[in-house]
C-alpha cells in the first residue's frame, strides 16, 4: 500500500487498483488487570512488537551457523509424575555427532537458582 504503480516494476504490480483509505488501520486489546498483583498483571507494551510486525525482527533461525556450533535436544519423561531412578544415555552418546549429555544435576548453579525461584512469592502466586 506504500508503493504506487509508477514506482513498481511492471512484473510486480498487481491487477488491482491502489487501495485508498481515509484512516490508518489500528488495533487495541484491553485486559482486566489487578493493580494489587503488579507487576504480574500489569499491561506493558512488548518491546519487540514493532520490529516483529514490520518484519524487521531477527530470529535465531535467521542467523548463519557458526563453526563448531552445537545444538541442544531436550528429552522429557514419557511417564507423568514418575520418580526417575536412572537415565541410560549410552545409545544417544554413541550416535554420530553427539557431543555429550547434560542433566540438571550437572549444573549446580541452576539448582540454586531454580530452588530460590520456587520459594518466591511471584512463583507461588502462579500456582493454583
Amino acid at each position: 500500500m506504500g508503493l504506487t504503480r509508477p514506482v513498481c516494476k511492471p512484473e510486480v504490480v498487481t491487477g488491482g487498483e491502489l487501495l485508498q483509505r481515509a484512516d490508518k488501520s489500528t488495533g487495541q486489546q484491553n485486559y482486566q488487570t489487578d493493580p494489587n498483583k503488579y507487576p504480574l498483571t500489569q499491561p506493558l507494551p512488548k518491546l519487540d512488537s514493532r520490529k516483529q510486525t514490520a518484519g524487521e525482527a531477527q530470529y535465531v533461525g535467521d542467523l548463519p551457523a557458526m563453526t563448531g556450533q552445537l545444538h541442544a535436544v531436550f528429552v522429557k519423561s514419557t511417564v507423568a509424575s514418575a520418580d526417575v531412578k536412572s537415565i541410560d544415555t549410552s545409545k544417544a552418546e554413541a550416535a554420530p555427532g553427539v557431543n555429550r549429555s547434560v542433566y540438571l544435576n550437572h549444573c549446580h548453579y541452576l539448582n540454586e537458582i531454580i530452588s530460590a525461584f520456587l520459594h518466591t512469592t511471584a512463583y507461588q502466586t502462579l500456582i493454583p
